[in-house]
C-alpha cells in the first residue's frame, strides 16, 4: 500500500508538467453532517463550496467563488461479512456564479450512489463507489423549454484505504466521468445538461484524522484532468480539499 502511494505521487507530479489550455488552483470545502436513525439508516445534508485562486495567467485572473453544492437524502446500509453495501440517494443542488453579480446559474439532479466496501484485513479496505448523477433542470438556457429535460453522467471512484492508527487512516482513490444520455433538445454545458462520452479523471491522495467517534477531519489532494470530445486535456484544476464529518446517533 505504501508503494502505491509514492507511485500516485510521482504519478500526480510527472502529469502536472503536461501542458493544458487551463491551470488552477482552488479550494473545496464539505460539512458532512450525519444523523443515524438506525443501524441501518442515516441521514445526510451536506453542503459544500469551491474557491478558484489561481490560474493559468494568460487566461485571465482567479475566478473566486466558482462552485456551491447542497446534497440531501437517506443512506441505506447493510453489512455482508467483510462487505458493506451503502445505497445513498440525494438531492443535489449545484449552483454556479458566474462574473455578473446578478447572475447565478443552478441546477436540479438526483444522485443515486450504490457503493461496495470490502475489508481485506484489520488495515485495508477497498470501495467501490458509481454515482448516477442525473440533471432534471438548468437555468444555464435562455429558452425555458430547454432548461427541463435530462442528461446521465457515471462517476466511478475506485479507493484504498490503509488504517495508520487507530485515529488516522491514509487514502488513495482514481475516479472517471462518463456521459451516458444527452439531453434531446439542451445543448450541453458545464452549468447545465451532462455531454456523452469519457470526461474527467480525479486522482484523491489525502488522510481522514478521527477527533472522536463522531466527528473527524479529511484533508485531501485532487488532481483533476478534464478532456473534450478528442481526448485532449482541456483544463487541469488542483484542488485543496477538506471534509468536516460530524456524526449524530438517534438511535440506542
Amino acid at each position: 500500500m505504501k508503494k502505491l502511494f509514492i507511485a500516485a505521487l510521482f504519478l500526480v507530479c510527472f502529469t502536472q508538467a503536461v501542458s493544458a489550455q487551463v491551470v488552477t488552483g482552488r479550494t473545496w470545502e464539505y460539512i458532512n453532517l450525519t444523523a443515524v436513525l438506525s443501524p441501518q439508516w442515516a441521514i445526510v445534508a451536506m453542503p459544500g463550496h469551491r474557491y478558484e485562486f489561481s490560474r493559468t495567467e494568460s487566461y485571465g485572473a482567479a475566478k473566486g467563488n466558482v462552485f456551491h453544492e447542497f446534497f440531501i437524502g437517506p443512506v441505506y446500509t447493510m453489512p455482508l461479512g467483510n462487505f458493506k453495501l451503502k445505497l445513498p440517494v440525494w438531492y443535489y443542488m449545484m449552483g454556479f456564479p458566474t462574473d455578473s453579480p446578478q447572475s447565478y446559474n443552478m441546477s436540479q439532479n438526483l444522485e443515486i450512489m450504490p457503493i461496495v466496501d470490502y475489508k481485506l484485513n484489520d488495515k485495508i479496505t477497498l470501495s467501490n463507489r458509481v454515482i448516477f448523477h442525473n440533471t432534471f433542470y438548468s437555468d444555464a438556457y435562455t429558452d425555458d423549454a430547454q432548461k427541463v429535460g435530462y442528461s446521465l453522467l457515471i462517476r466511478e471512484m475506485l479507493t484504498g484505504s490503509y488504517k495508520l492508527t487507530d485515529n488516522l487512516t491514509a487514502m488513495l482513490a482514481d475516479e472517471i466521468f462518463i456521459g451516458a444520455i444527452e439531453d434531446n433538445e439542451a445543448k450541453a454545458k458545464a452549468t447545465g445538461f451532462s455531454a456523452s462520452g469519457f470526461q474527467t479523471n480525479r486522482v484523491y491522495l489525502g488522510v481522514t484524522y478521527n477527533f472522536t467517534p463522531t466527528m473527524s477531519i479529511s484533508p485531501q489532494y485532487v488532481y483533476e484532468t478534464n478532456y473534450n470530445l478528442e481526448n485532449v486535456v482541456t483544463s487541469i484544476q488542483n484542488y485543496l480539499y477538506v471534509t468536516f464529518t460530524y456524526v449524530m446517533k438517534c438511535s440506542k
